[in-house]
C-alpha cells in the first residue's frame, strides 16, 4: 500500500539523517553518551509504537525509528574502538554485525510467530521494549578496556 511505502521512505530518510546527525553529535558528546541517547530515543520509539492505533502514529514511529537505528548503526564501530580498542576491533564489529543480522532475520519470523499465536503485534513490540532497556542498562555499566 501506499501508506507502507511512505513509511518505508520515512525510515529511509531518518535513517540517513540520524547518521549524520548522531555521527556529529558522537564528536563532540563521546560515542557511548551519543549511543546511550539513540537508544532512549529508540525505546521511546518503540514504546510510541505498542501504543500507536492511527496510521499518523506510525509515521510519527518511522521518524523517531529511523533517526534512533541510523544513530545506533553509525556509531557501532567507533563505540567498540572506543570500548575494546582496535587490537580486535575487526573480529568484534563482526561478531556484532553478523548478530545485528542473524536477530533482524529471526526477529522478522518471531514476531509472525507471536502474532499467529496471540492475534497482535503487540507482544512482540513489548519485547523489543524490553529488550532495548537491557540495551541502555548494558552501554551505561560498559566501561572502556582502557587499552
Amino acid at each position: 500500500s501506499s501508506s507502507a511505502a511512505g513509511l518505508l521512505a520515512i525510515l529511509g530518510v531518518g535513517g540517513i539523517l540520524g547518521r549524520v546527525c548522531v555521527g556529529a553529535l558522537a564528536d563532540r558528546t563521546g560515542n557511548r553518551a551519543a549511543m546511550i541517547a539513540s537508544f532512549v530515543i529508540f525505546t521511546l520509539g518503540l514504546i510510541w509504537l505498542v501504543m500507536a492505533r492511527e496510521v499518523w502514529m506510525f509515521y510519527i514511529f518511522a521518524v523517531v525509528f529511523g533517526l534512533s537505528y541510523g544513530g545506533v548503526s553509525v556509531l557501532e564501530s567507533p563505540g567498540i574502538a572506543e570500548l575494546f580498542g582496535l587490537r580486535s576491533h575487526g573480529s568484534i564489529f563482526g561478531v556484532i554485525f553478523c548478530t545485528d543480522s542473524l536477530g533482524a532475520a529471526l526477529g522478522a519470523v518471531l514476531a509472525g510467530k507471536i502474532y499467529d499465536i496471540a492475534g497482535s503485534y503487540q507482544p512482540a513490540f513489548i519485547a523489543c521494549v524490553l529488550l532495548s532497556l537491557v540495551s541502555i542498562g548494558s552501554f551505561i555499566f560498559l566501561k572502556p578496556s582502557g587499552r
